[in-house]
């Protein structure tokens, strides 16, 4: 039996467990210009799992992917992608671009191409779920109290947090406090409610 927070999870790959191209990665390192080429790495705790090869092409308006595959009891193959790229305009001027999913029955804007067989596709196409989705109610409750606090605290230590955040003004930083006790809150309900039941309704909880 798992402990309190180990409802039902859903059996759907999550973004976290495929290798993805993130043109966010790309647009900040200024190489989604036109004949720019390179290679992506991929590691896990600092050891190499894989690399991708890219270039752009046709004036800026196309990436593309080349990279090898081996599907259990298959030999390697060679798959090449061509990721349209689409310049959106932003408010103050200039643009920022997009990936263009290169399922041809989809082709929705999007920053991150994930793996998927042997393709590179978006999320939607995919399946996948986000992190925060394949939880309980209790799992994003606290993922979202967590992400505020390390958002608002200065001494954020992981769980809990004191101090106000450096340059955050103080109309701000109040109105998202007061967002996370109520997120803390209803953590702290839903916990109790979730030990209820599972030891009796009855049961008195002493911490």
């Amino acid at each position: 039996m798992g402990g309190f927070g180990s409802g039902p999870q859903s059996n759907q790959p999550a973004t976290s467990e495929a290798r993805r191209v993130d043109i966010r990665y790309l647009r900040k390192r200024g190489l989604l210009q036109p004949s720019c080429a390179g290679r992506l790495n991929w590691s896990c705790r600092g050891e190499p799992t894989g690399s991708i090869r890219y270039r752009v092409e046709q004036n800026g308006e196309t990436l593309v992917l080349d990279y090898r595959v081996r599907e259990p009891g298959a030999e390697w193959e060679q798959i090449t992608i061509a990721v349209p790229l689409e310049s959106v305009p932003c408010r103050y001027g200039g643009g920022r671009q997009y990936f263009c999913c290169p399922n041809r029955r989809c082709n929705r804007r999007c920053e991150v191409l994930f793996s998927c067989g042997v393709y590179f596709v978006c999320r939607k196409c995919c399946g996948y779920l986000y992190p925060s989705q394949k939880g309980d109610k209790l799992d994003k409750l606290r993922e979202a109290r967590d992400t505020l606090g390390a958002r608002i605290f200065e001494d954020w230590d992981g769980s809990y947090g004191w101090q106000k955040r450096k340059g955050m003004h103080w109309r701000t930083f109040e109105r998202l406090s007061r967002r996370y006790r109520a997120i803390d809150a209803s953590w702290n309900k839903t916990y109790c409610d979730m030990a209820r039941e599972l030891l009796g309704g009855d049961a008195a909880l002493h911490f």
